[in-house]
């Protein structure tokens, strides 16, 4: 047992000199994705608030049966669900064209940063769900461990979202930044006091490395894009899942705890192109093979911002501040 322990440090000694930088990180992807699990958008520049982005993850769609939330998980098609503009209005398309564009909100800022901006050219009669409940609704829902109180966005968001998924379901969307209570799990680590996410699967925030994808892919015969597994920021410039190993970083002048590894479930199978599954399971059949523990598969890290607002450009500096000493999720 203690030669097997010290050749196991003896490995990760050789080893952790492959998996520090040596050239600068910087930021070379923004995504928000406004609706949980539909089509998102790439960003110049991106702000934050209490929960994150903003704009990342403040609608979620529910089953009407039992007020849980749906995701590609269950709903492939969920990706074929875009987000564009009218004007400064963001809204949801359909990616057929059989249905009418959607109103979400109002958002000249995010309009103005977006990369590719989709311009829907139509009528602004045509426009539906301009109309929110007013008072909202409110409703109790389950989205994972936790149940959240949410307002419900209006009946006509309700019935464009079931005719798109072919399935009873309502849209629901954060209450009021003060009135959103949904505590960050302290289970993995210590971060900033009082930390809230919105509707994201439990962190405000997902980080991942292009070295990182380009690792995995180069182990398949059947490669993905980056957006299958729908990060937040992504990092240019470190090695192969270097990410594993950061503790704290600072992007421009917001400093970020990176809490633990993100464990990957069946999402990332979902091809956002086509909303359809992959037919060779990738990527989760090449991270099973050597990013798995425990029967968990691992791709990119979770974080928690420690300041409530700030900016964050594409291509702005990003600097470790400290690792961590027992990485949750090895190479090796």
């Amino acid at each position: 047992m203690v030669i097997s322990t010290i050749v196991l440090v003896l490995i990760r000694s050789w080893l952790e000199p492959c998996r520090q930088s040596v050239t600068p990180l910087v930021v070379t992807e923004l995504n928000v994705f406004p609706v949980k699990s539909c089509g998102g958008l790439s960003l110049k520049q991106a702000s934050l608030d209490e929960l994150g982005f903003e704009y990342d993850r403040r609608f979620m769609v529910i089953s009407n049966e039992k007020n849980m939330f749906q995701t590609q998980r269950r709903f492939p098609s969920m990706a074929k669900v875009r987000m564009a503009f009218i004007g400064d209005d963001l809204v949801a398309v359909h990616d057929d064209g059989s249905l009418p564009p959607l109103y979400l909100c109002t958002a000249p800022t995010l309009r103005e940063n977006v990369i590719n901006t989709v311009e829907v050219l139509c009528r602004p009669e045509d426009v539906v769900g301009r109309e929110f409940s007013n008072p909202p609704e409110q409703k109790e829902v389950t989205l994972w461990r936790d149940t959240i109180n949410v307002d419900l966005v209006s009946p006509e968001h309700d019935a464009w979202f079931s005719k798109a998924l072919d399935h009873d379901v309502c849209l629901v969307r954060t209450k009021a930044l003060n009135n959103h209570h949904r505590p960050v799990s302290q289970n993995h680590g210590s971060f900033r006091s009082g930390s809230h996410v919105g509707f994201a699967d439990g962190y405000p925030f997902l980080i991942a490395s292009s070295a990182s994808l380009y690792d995995v892919n180069s182990r398949s015969t059947h490669p993905v894009e980056m957006s299958r597994f729908r990060p937040n920021i992504v990092v240019f410039g470190c090695v192969p899942f270097e990410e594993d190993t950061w503790s704290k970083i600072q992007i421009a002048n917001v400093l970020f705890d990176v809490v633990k590894a993100c464990t990957r479930c069946t999402l990332p199978l979902v091809d956002p192109t086509t909303g359809k599954r992959d037919a060779y399971h990738e990527p989760n059949r090449t991270l099973k093979i050597y990013r798995s523990i425990n029967g968990d598969t691992f791709f990119g890290q979770n974080a928690v911002h420690c300041d409530v607002s700030g900016n964050i450009q594409l291509y702005d500096r990003v600097t470790v501040l400290s690792t961590k000493d027992e990485p949750q999720a090895h190479l090796y």
